[in-house]
């Protein structure tokens, strides 16, 4: 009879000691379910941060497209006009060359 109250103690202690690994075990899981949400949340953050960042880009990107657009067609018309000054500057020096031409006849 005492073996066998010897054997039904040490069982107990075996089963407290399996509820206690099993506690622990549990905790430890649960430990790991939070840490993987809150990876989870981080990452999802990044995601959206970096999903932000690239709309930002392709943004900017068209902005500097259209400001690329605009700088070439005032190119064009600084270009334009300096053939314009070019000209008007060649017209003014012949119609100075005429206008003293005629002023020497006029004094001669």
């Amino acid at each position: 009879r005492d073996a066998h109250h010897a054997e039904a103690l040490a069982l107990r202690h075996q089963k407290e000691q399996l509820q206690v690994q099993i506690t622990h075990r549990e905790q430890e899981a649960h430990l790991a379910q939070e840490d993987q949400a809150e990876t989870a949340r981080k990452l999802q953050l990044e995601i959206t941060a970096r999903c932000d960042l690239e709309r930002k880009m392709l943004h900017e990107a068209e902005i500097r497209k259209g400001l690329e657009k605009q700088l070439a067609e005032a190119q064009a018309s600084v270009n334009r006009a300096t053939g314009d000054l070019a000209q008007i500057q060649t017209q003014r020096e012949e119609l100075l060359a005429r206008t003293l031409k005629r002023d020497h006849k006029i004094d001669a």
